[in-house]
């Protein structure tokens, strides 16, 4: 062997062991899979002078096709300088990297299973792939192995505490909705049984007093269908908020009348400035916003205690507060009311089960708004909620 040739074998070792000491170190800076994978077949790519490459995880169905199929199923690299001709390339591989030559390096775990594989495609030089590559890929697979099991393992953790955490949220809401239907559809049946199983016909003061409360406790199993119905789509992203410039009153008034029937005689002072301007919102998601919050002064203070709502531009934003005079919140709770599900703990069967100021939560922070709750300074609860007076959604 010549100098020149001696000379220039160990530069490329210097070089390949140069590439796999920055992928070792690279590997101990990410710690996402797919982080990982784009970080291996960059040094992958670098370490046997490739045009291009990717890399891939084993699924439950296997490695699919092709190459990945191949090693899969064979437990070593597959390596070829023909592609054009090769008969287990996935066609759609060669198109798209126009692979000419190229190789598979499987990665394996502790047990010799193949968990993940990466591939290179075409030489930039135009020269073949060697044995020495394919040796070179395979020290980088094991480089690689060890970070992407432990990326696989802390994946699996992640999906296993959010199946948990699904899994509470959907017991939890199947025992909210069970609870919060269950109230309504029972005032109704026991309103509409009153009339019709009456021993003797009823006076229309009384008959109508049963009717006016299956129609509140009708709107309000349609209001809370409704609202959790809006949530979904919006987490889902099916629907988007629908931004109109809104006069605060028109919204305030749309909430006070659906709560008509159980405002009855309630003090309530509006405060709402004439010069407030028009602000972008979804009427319908505010107004659900207000009545919400009406709907839980009303529970939780006594009904000669009047309700406050007011309106006004604080530093570029709508700033909208709903106050009462009643029990109030206690300082540990005033911001794990908006947890969905979460109940006082001197709450009462009738309260329910905490869905409204999650709600509320959700609608407003649609709209990029903020909400929060603090206590009242003469007693009760104050309900804070901003929105931008310019439309950012």
């Amino acid at each position: 062997m010549s100098g020149n040739s001696t000379s220039s074998e160990a530069k490329r070792l210097e070089c390949s062991l140069t590439a796999l000491l920055r992928l070792s170190d690279r590997f101990n800076s990410i710690f996402d899979l797919d982080g990982l994978l784009d970080a291996l077949v960059e040094q992958a790519i670098e370490l046997t002078d490739a045009e291009s490459g990717c890399a891939g995880l084993r699924t439950a169905s296997g490695l699919g096709t092709g190459w990945p199929g191949w090693v899969l199923t064979n437990g070593t690299f597959y390596l070829t300088n023909d592609a054009l001709n090769d008969t287990v390339i996935a066609p759609e591989i060669r198109e798209r990297f126009a692979v000419t030559s190229g190789m598979c390096i499987p990665i394996l775990d502790g047990e010799r299973s193949v968990i993940a594989y990466f591939e290179v495609y075409n030489k930039r030089s135009g020269a073949a792939f060697t044995q020495q590559d394919a040796e070179n890929s395979l020290a980088a697979a094991r480089i690689a192995s060890l970070a992407i099991q432990n990326g696989i393992l802390k994946r699996r953790v992640r999906r296993l505490r959010f199946l948990d955490e699904l899994d509470r949220i959907h017991n939890a809401l199947l025992a909210a909705i069970s609870h919060e239907v269950r109230a309504p559809l029972a005032a109704i049946t026991a309103a509409v049984t009153g009339i019709l199983n009456a021993p003797v016909p009823l006076d229309r003061a009384h008959e109508r007093q049963l009717l006016q409360t299956a129609e509140y406790e009708a709107k309000r199993l349609h209001r809370l269908m409704n609202n959790l119905l809006s949530v979904t789509r919006i987490q889902a992203g099916v629907s988007r908020v629908k931004l109109e410039p809104c006069d605060l009153s028109d919204v305030a008034g749309a909430a006070l009348e659906e709560l008509q029937t159980s405002m009855q005689n309630r003090p309530v002072s509006v405060e709402i400035s004439l010069e407030l301007p028009l602000v972008p919102m979804d009427f319908e998601l505010i107004k659900q916003v207000l009545v919400n919050l009406f709907s839980n002064a009303l529970k939780f203070s006594p009904a000669d205690r009047p309700i406050r709502l007011g309106g006004q531009i604080v530093n570029g934003e709508l700033e909208v507060i709903v106050a009462d005079r009643g029990r109030g919140v206690p300082e540990e709770d005033l911001d794990r009311v908006f947890q969905k599900f979460h109940r006082l703990a001197e709450s009462t069967p009738i309260d329910g089960l905490g869905l409204g100021l999650s709600i509320c939560k959700e609608f407003v922070e649609a709209h990029r708004g903020r909400i929060r709750l603090e206590k009242n300074p003469g007693g009760g609860t104050i309900a804070r909620f901003f929105l931008p007076v310019q439309a950012t959604i």
